[in-house]
């Protein structure tokens, strides 16, 4: 049915992407409901009710001791939901997930101090504090240059691959670029978010990016790499466990 529903909203809109495709392998099973699919038996086995041998039946799941630790001493204060069956690397995970109550700060727009952040190619984030009269109160520059580093020597080495071997030989170094990148946009998140704190901001602003049309030139693989959305939205998740806007 999403797919179906993907596949009208594609017609109806007449977009000029490509046709959605129907995917008949997923990695990410169904949520294992509570009680009638999970069970958790104690603090470091559950039980899991699956299709072995041709019946529906209970098999009990070691977890991991330190994994245990993580959620009780990070997730212990929210609501837990049923866990997630997903395939990563050849090997079988359970994802939980956790829901969280927060209030969001009510400071009205004349008394707000501002976080305004440029996120930027050659320099990863830009951030000023703002006053509601326009005072700049700090200014910092955040810029990984040892990960953008690693990460041009990677890149590199895929280039000299593609051109000796061909490009099947990359695959495994795209995969190790893609993890470099997300650990890049992840740290610049956290460093966002904790200059705002630092300063006591109530809301973060990001400027528009409109990344419509085809990239050309010189710096087309920096802006296909840059990870300007998936930074956005931790960096939003991130505010919003403290509070802020």
């Amino acid at each position: 049915s999403s797919y179906q529903s993907n596949l009208k909203n594609w017609e109806e809109s007449k977009q000029t992407t490509s046709k959605p495709k129907l995917k008949t392998k997923h990695l990410q099973m169904p949520v294992f409901y509570r009680d009638n699919m999970y069970i958790q038996d104690s603090d470091y086995t559950c039980k899991l009710k699956l299709f072995y041998k041709n019946d529906w039946v209970w098999v009990s799941v070691k977890m991991l001791k330190t994994d245990v630790y993580y959620l009780k001493k990070y997730w212990s204060h929210v609501k837990a939901s049923a866990p997630k069956l997903e395939k990563k690397h050849k090997k079988w995970f359970l994802r939980f997930a956790f829901t969280e109550d927060v209030e969001l700060n009510e400071t009205i727009t004349k008394e707000q101090i501002i976080c305004s952040v440029d996120l930027g190619i050659n320099t990863a984030a830009t951030c000023s504090i703002m006053l509601s009269d326009g005072t700049v109160a700090a200014r910092k520059f955040i810029n990984f240059a040892a990960e953008k580093d690693h990460l041009g020597h990677v890149l590199n080495r895929i280039k000299r691959k593609q051109r000796e071997h061909g490009s099947q030989s990359v695959y495994s170094f795209w995969k190790y670029s893609t993890r470099l990148n997300e650990e890049i946009a992840k740290k610049v998140a956290l460093e966002i978010v904790l200059f705002a704190s630092e300063y006591m901001s109530d809301v973060i602003v990001f400027e528009y990016l409109d990344m419509n049309g085809k990239t050309s030139g010189s710096k087309k693989q920096k802006l296909h790499l840059w990870k300007k959305q998936y930074t956005q939205e931790l960096v939003s998740h991130k505010a919003h466990r403290i509070g802020m806007r």
